[in-house]
Parts: structure tokens; C-alpha cells; sequence
């Protein structure tokens, strides 16, 4: 089956149209997708002076979306919580609208590619609102974003072709055992609203890819870009069988981490696809990814990676025990640390106290309701509620912890998972509470962890 997946051709287009770049800027402003939001959050409130009509269509096209994933049904249970889109009927729905609008080269073209997974009416608002920001950015993109483009943008297929992109992508498809639901994939080039910035992120949607650029990007950082998002979709389309049995390897495997490590697996794979390009054209990349962990997870996964290209083996053979031992080498003590093993968790409290926690510590992955947590076994919660918000029947150590103190952590084991309770008694002690946490750096183990008073 890895022979027959390799041989797939798998070709590339790119481009850098002004709708793309405002369907863009409406679903990242918006919290649709991984982007650099809060770059973007600065250009439209201090550069481009938001009008309360911008901030009106920024929520109508939110509170659609919202419509359109609650209609979803719901997602398998599982032990951990996934990885990839393909296990949340939600976010594919999510997932296969805004493909729809960065494929399209208009409203009325949108119009046509979103008919097969939206209501009539929602895609025609959602075409009103994207035909709005492109009219509201014309200004910009006229001046600012069109000239990036024209001036960076030049032979770029040609050298990512030489780069090797094609080949090495379907080397990933076969070792993911993926075949691919499309040999085209589009990679768009979204121009910074911070071009002389340093922050640049790229987000992957179905066969359709962005990378925000930025000035000290050079025409080969696309590439790495695009086979980094690539694997991405390679890993989201790879079989169930194959991607349940992975899962139960790392619950099987008794590593306390395990739920983080399974996370991570998808970027660190992605991230050691775009090393291995970078490696086979001579070049090294210092920065290969803006975050605590992911660059070392890359690095570390990229011998393996290269083996097992070598050995046409699969994701699926005999590779989790060897990521495991690994990513441990590679994160050290911090794989048992707080911050690292609550990365991935049930985040439950008021919307308000979440976001101000989340501001300081940003999680890639989490869910926020209890009927979404029940749904994978496993997964951690943290839990940021008021003393009124919860009542422990029997438990005279949090009784007496609650009556003693304005707030606290306290870590419990259920069955299979760890609850960290997070409580205080008001918001602003349970938003102190998360500061704190933020801040620390010990392992983590069960049992009272600090109080405030």
C-alpha cells in the first residue's frame, strides 16, 4: 500500500488573490482558524480604525459559523482527544466552508463552491460579508498588499518544483497511507498586515493552504510553508483504522504524558516533513516553528522520520515507541511538567475567566463544554469556577480549602484522567489563580498546588 500511495502525483498551485486575502483577514479577525490574530486584531483596531460596521460583520460571520457547527453531529467517542479535523464533524464543516471561500475568486464564485455544505441562506450571508471586507481592504490591498505580492511573488511554482516539493510530498503520503482525496493543493499567499514583523503562521484547510508573508521571508520559505501544511492534510485524510490504532499505541504505551505526546505527533511530523526539505536543498532552518515545544518535537522526530522514508515504513509500524523515548529526550524535564501536561485539556468555566487564562497561556488544543469532555475518556480538565459553580459532596479537604482561602489549585485523579480545579471565590480570584499558573514550572502531581488569600 505505501508503494501504491507514493506513486499518487501530487501537484501544487499557488497564488495571492485580494478575495483569498479577505477571506482571510474575516475568518482569522473572526477565530475561525490558526493565524497570527492578535497581529491581525492590531491592524484593524489601531491601522485601520474598525467601524462598529466592520466589528457587526466580523460577529454576523462568527454567529454563522456557530450555526453551522452546532448542526454537526456530534464525534465519536474516544479515549484521547483527536488531533485532526477528520474526528470532529464540526470543524470539518468549519474546515470545508472556509476552503470554499480561499479557493474562490469572488463572492458570487463562493457563492457557488459553499452550496454543497451550508444552508442557502447562511452561504448568502457569508457571501455579502466576504464581498464587504473585500471592498473594506481594496484601499489596502491596492496600495500595500498587491505590491508585496507582485514583488515576492514571482517564479515561486517553478522553485518550489526544484526544491523537490512533489516528490518528498508523495514520499509523506505513502508513510502516512494516505490517498490524497485531491492531487491539486493551493497554497495562498496572505501579505502581513505587519509586513516588517517577525510573527508569520500558516494554516492548512483541506487542499488549500495560507502563509502569511512577511519581508524576511525569502521565495523558498513558501516551500517549506507549503510541505509543512501539505502534511498536515495528508495526516487528516490518512485512514481511520490506521489513526485509531496510532491512538491506542500511545494509551497502551502508560506514558503519563501520553495524551500531550499524541497532540503534538501531527506538528512535530509536519514540522520534521519541513526540515527534511530544508536538509535534502543544503539549507537549515533556525526557527521552524513560534512555539515551547514543537521545535525540539521536530528535531527530534526528524531521524525517525528520515529512516522510515528510507525503509518505506509507516506512521503505524513501530513508531510510537521511538517518538515517546525521543520526545522525552527532546522536552526533558518539561514533559512532566504543568504547562506541558495540561496542554491538551477540557477547559471548563465562564467564557470570560477562559479567555483571560488563555490570553496569558495559549492551549492548541482543548475542548469547553462538559458534554464534549465526556466524550474522550482521558483528557485532562482543568476546571476555572467560582466556589458557588461547584459542590463537593463528602470532601471535607476542598470544604475546608474553600472556607480557608480566596482561592486554590488542587489536582485530583479520576479513573483515567486528572482534574485540575482551579477554584476561587470570585472571578477575579479564579483570573489570579490562572495567572499563577501560567507561571509555574514544576511537575505535575496530584494534591493541593498553591493557595492565594
Amino acid at each position: 500500500m505505501l508503494a501504491v500511495a507514493a506513486t499518487i502525483p501530487i501537484h501544487f498551485h499557488f497564488d495571492a488573490t485580494e478575495f483569498a486575502n479577505a477571506a482571510y483577514h474575516t475568518a482569522c479577525v473572526s477565530g475561525r482558524f490558526i493565524c497570527s490574530r492578535g497581529l491581525y486584531m492590531r491592524f484593524w483596531n489601531e491601522k485601520y480604525h474598525a467601524t462598529p460596521e466592520d466589528g457587526a460583520r466580523f460577529d454576523e460571520f462568527g454567529k454563522i459559523f456557530d450555526e453551522l457547527e452546532a448542526g454537526a453531529q456530534p464525534g465519536p467517542a474516544a479515549p484521547f482527544l483527536p488531533n485532526d479535523f477528520s474526528y470532529i464533524p464540526a470543524l470539518k464543516v468549519r474546515q470545508r466552508v472556509l476552503a470554499a471561500a480561499l479557493g474562490s475568486k469572488s463572492a458570487a464564485d463562493f457563492r457557488h463552491r459553499a452550496a454543497a455544505f451550508a444552508d442557502p441562506s447562511q452561504v448568502k450571508k457569508l457571501a455579502a460579508i466576504l464581498d464587504y471586507f473585500e471592498r473594506r481592504l481594496r484601499p489596502w490591498w491596492v496600495a500595500t498588499g498587491q505590491p508585496i505580492v507582485k514583488e515576492r511573488f514571482a517564479g515561486i511554482e517553478r522553485r518550489v518544483r526544484a526544491l523537490g516539493l512533489p516528490g518528498l510530498a508523495a514520499e509523506v503520503s505513502g508513510f502516512l497511507q494516505t490517498r490524497p482525496d485531491s492531487r491539486d493543493y493551493y497554497l495562498h499567499a496572505v501579505p502581513s498586515p505587519e509586513y516588517e514583523g517577525n510573527e508569520s503562521t500558516g494554516t492548512s484547510l483541506g487542499n488549500h493552504f495560507c502563509g502569511e508573508m512577511i519581508r524576511r521571508m525569502n521565495a523558498d520559505d513558501l516551500g517549506w510553508v507549503a510541505v509543512h501544511e501539505f502534511t498536515h492534510s495528508l495526516y487528516e485524510q490518512a485512514p481511520r483504522d490506521g489513526k485509531d490504532a496510532l491512538m491506542r499505541q500511545f494509551v497502551q504505551s502508560g506514558d503519563a504524558s501520553a495524551q500531550p505526546l499524541y497532540m503534538y505527533l501531527n506538528e512535530a511530523l509536519a514540522t520534521a516533513v519541513e526540515l527534511l526539505l530544508c536538509e535534502r536543498n543544503g539549507r537549515t532552518l533556525d526557527y521552524p516553528y513560534t512555539d515551547p515545544y514543537i521545535p525540539q518535537l521536530g528535531r527530534a522526530v526528524l531521524p525517525l522520520l528520515r529512516t522510515a522514508l528510507e525503509k518505506r515504513t509507516t506512521l503505524y509500524e513501530g513508531f510510537t515507541g521511538p517518538y515517546l523515548a525521543v520526545a522525552r529526550a527532546a522536552l526533558g524535564e518539561a514533559v512532566d511538567g504543568l504547562q506541558f501536561r495540561f496542554s491538551c485539556v477540557a477547559l471548563i468555566g465562564d467564557e470570560d475567566v477562559r479567555s483571560a487564562f488563555l490570553e496569558r497561556l495559549p492551549l492548541r488544543y482543548f475542548v469547553t463544554t462538559e458534554q464534549d469532555w465526556r466524550r474522550f475518556a482521558r483528557l485532562d480538565g482543568i476546571l476555572m469556577l467560582r466556589y458557588e459553580q461547584i459542590h463537593f459532596d463528602g470532601d471535607e479537604e476542598m470544604g475546608a480549602l474553600m472556607g480557608k482561602h480566596r482561592g486554590f489549585v488542587y489536582i485530583l485523579r479520576r479513573e483515567e484522567h486528572l482534574e485540575v480545579f482551579m477554584l476561587g471565590r470570585d472571578n477575579a480570584a479564579v483570573e489570579e489563580l490562572g495567572k499563577r499558573w501560567a507561571e509555574l514550572k514544576e511537575r505535575a502531581r496530584e494534591g493541593l498546588i498553591f493557595a492565594i488569600d
